[in-house]
């Protein structure tokens, strides 16, 4: 089966723990990370069960969200872990967030925050872009990170 491919928004600048902002823990513990929604907004997360699809080997892009782009690419070196409700030890983002958590675990293969590569994508919290209908906005992705020599 050919390998997908996915994006996580950094959801830039919320903080997590230690004041930390989302996409730096996210670096740090090696995840992908998505949150559900309180309940009082009345909201749901779109795209879990895109997560929950994930298998090893998969790429994640992470997405700056802002117009900023894609800074970083991972492969996949698990499945989706969760959720973590909160005060779980696993969770990157803080308790304040009351919300459950899911995780991908991630190997980090290219993060650059200071080199973006423009990504027409959207701030949604994780979506497929696996496919012929998506390879015009995964090939500049793969070209800009060098993914070819990896």
């Amino acid at each position: 089966m050919p390998l997908r491919h996915f994006v996580c928004a950094t959801n830039r600048p919320c903080l997590g723990k230690n004041g930390q902002t989302l996409e730096v823990l996210m670096y740090n513990k090696r995840c992908a990370a998505i949150w559900e929604y309180p309940k009082e907004t009345g909201k749901s997360v779109h795209h879990l069960t895109h997560m929950q699809r994930v298998r090893v080997g998969d790429f994640i892009f992470m997405f700056a969200t802002g117009g900023v782009g894609i800074i970083a690419v991972g492969e996949a070196i698990g499945s989706c872990k969760g959720p973590f409700p909160v005060g779980d030890d696993h969770r990157i983002r803080a308790d304040n967030w009351r919300a459950a958590e899911w995780q991908v675990p991630v190997k980090w293969v290219r993060w650059d925050s200071t080199n973006p590569c423009p990504f027409n994508g959207w701030n949604a919290t994780f979506y497929d872009v696996s496919g012929a209908k998506w390879r015009d906005r995964r090939e500049p992705v793969i070209k800009h990170f060098k993914l070819d020599q990896v």
